[in-house]
């Protein structure tokens, strides 16, 4: 019954939790003076300090449970034993059991194209396959950019960038930034780890040894029986070292069928992994990402009757050295750009006092360095509000029509 009054507990606190990630942040010491004024705000502030393994040593006794919550963190890229990581558990169960998760038919990109087809529709252009090399700066105000091919294209309002926020003071000039600012910037702090994804074509959907409910899952997560041993694991990836028996295996056909020919599947086998090797650095993943793959699917192999080499009719494999080499604002394949610490979060992030403004006027950041943070979570929401207000738009009669 601990389970039901965890959830019956963190319940109370989501609300409050949801309604900040899809508008701007307050500054913490508005926010922490209004979480003050009752039993459950103050409990969300000690949630805010400890880590998700201080959690589940407060609710929970059985070190199965424990793994299963704290891998939660994990997918946030941070270690689930970095203080400041407790939200993360009582926030995703209790919103999981409220809204439940959704994908888009076709797979992720089809959001992006309905944006897209919205974009044009309201005479927007888009343009792809084409870098900004630099922001065009006049007296500290953002007038426009020029793209790598020397193309110069003027903005009547505003430029709004969701790159890297460390790639600031390349976009618009180091000397349009003030010293400190700078310094700020590079120390922002990246992720604990990162990630290595494998995408396999299959003939069949994998069979899972342990039964039909196990099958009936679009995705199942794999982890170590020792609670020791799993943690152990984050500890190894800060300091370098590879791991290979803890996929998150995501077979996306066995609920939308659209994304494979017809008796075809996909599936997708995340793993954690360091960006620095520890022997090699992060250039090595080139060496070994194929043998890495290999090891996660051997792991996988193992706990069904179907992965042999006949399944598989092809696989893509993308180590966080690629990812950094296909996005160069995931800098060091950190898709949350910078880590989901606390001192990094909500009106802390991308830096304290900042929130989506930059030294430059009329040159805002969105996207992952910027609150609510990395993944599809309405970031795009919270950002537009506060350019919307600087630019004398209401954004409420705009999302009224």
């Amino acid at each position: 019954m601990q389970h039901k009054k965890f959830y019956e507990w963190s319940i109370k606190l989501l609300d409050v939790l949801i309604e900040g990630l899809f508008n701007p942040p307050p500054t913490f010491g508005t926010l922490f003076s209004l979480l003050e004024q009752s039993d459950e705000g103050r409990s969300l502030i000690r949630s805010l300090m400890i880590s998700g393994v201080d959690i589940c040593d407060d609710w929970f006794e059985s070190p199965e449970l424990k793994i299963a919550l704290t891998k939660f963190c994990a997918e946030d890229l941070i270690s689930p034993r970095t203080k400041g990581t407790g939200f993360v558990i009582f926030s995703l169960i209790p919103l999981m059991h409220k809204y439940g998760g959704g994908i888009a038919v076709g797979g992720s990109g089809a959001l992006s194209e309905a944006m897209g087809r919205c974009i044009l529709h309201h005479g927007g252009t888009i343009l792809t396959s084409s870098p900004v090399e630099k922001v065009i700066v006049t007296s500290g105000t953002a007038k426009g950019i020029v793209l790598r091919s020397g193309e110069e294209i003027l903005a009547e309002k505003a430029v709004i960038s969701n790159l890297h926020a460390k790639q600031i003071p390349f976009l618009v000039g180091a000397e349009n930034v003030p010293e400190a600012y700078a310094n700020s910037l590079i120390n922002l702090n990246q992720s604990s780890h990162r990630s290595i994804c494998t995408g396999y074509a299959l003939h069949e959907a994998p069979n899972f040894t342990g039964g039909d409910e196990i099958n009936e899952s679009c995705t199942v997560t794999f982890a170590t029986r020792s609670y020791e041993e799993f943690l152990r694991i984050y500890d190894d990836y800060e300091y370098g070292y590879t791991h290979t028996e803890m996929p998150i295996i995501t077979c996306q056909t066995r609920i939308d069928p659209t994304r494979a020919p017809k008796g075809k599947h996909t599936m997708h086998l995340f793993h954690h992994e360091p960006y620095q090797l520890a022997d090699g650095g992060a250039a090595r993943w080139d060496e070994i990402g194929e043998e890495i793959a290999d090891g996660i699917l051997h792991a996988l192999q193992k706990q069904t009757t179907n992965m042999g080499p006949d399944n598989i009719i092809g696989r893509w494999v993308e180590t966080p050295l690629d990812l950094e080499r296909r996005n160069p604002a995931m800098i060091g394949g950190d898709y949350n750009h910078i880590g989901r610490y606390l001192h990094q979060m909500m009106a802390n992030r991308y830096l304290p006092g900042w929130g989506y403004k930059t030294p430059v006027e009329r040159f805002w950041m969105c996207g992952p360095s910027t609150h609510p943070g990395g993944s599809v979570c309405g970031g795009g929401r919270a950002a537009v509000q506060a350019i919307m207000e600087e630019l004398g738009i209401d954004f409420e009669k705009v999302i009224e029509r």
